[in-house]
């Protein structure tokens, strides 16, 4: 299920905002992190996260790896 969007949009600007303060020697770490949150935001967005239509008409393959992995920074 894809939710609906507003923990992975909290998840983006929270990342996004540590990036600008963190160390430069954590920022691949962190910009992978923000990145996999557009992924989401971006596959999800158009289809109001809606996980039915996203895999009728939207990308289900990129859907599918963004639900199949953990995501960054929310690992247990």
């Amino acid at each position: 299920e894809a939710g609906d969007g507003e923990l992975a949009g909290l998840a983006l600007e929270f990342w996004g905002d540590l990036l600008e303060l963190a160390p430069p020697e954590t920022a691949t770490e962190i910009i992978a992190v923000v990145h996999y949150y557009e992924d989401y935001m971006e596959t999800g967005t158009p289809f109001e996260f809606d996980t039915r239509r996203i895999i009728l008409e939207g990308d289900k393959e990129k859907l599918e790896l963004l639900l199949t992995r953990p995501a960054p920074g929310l690992e247990a």
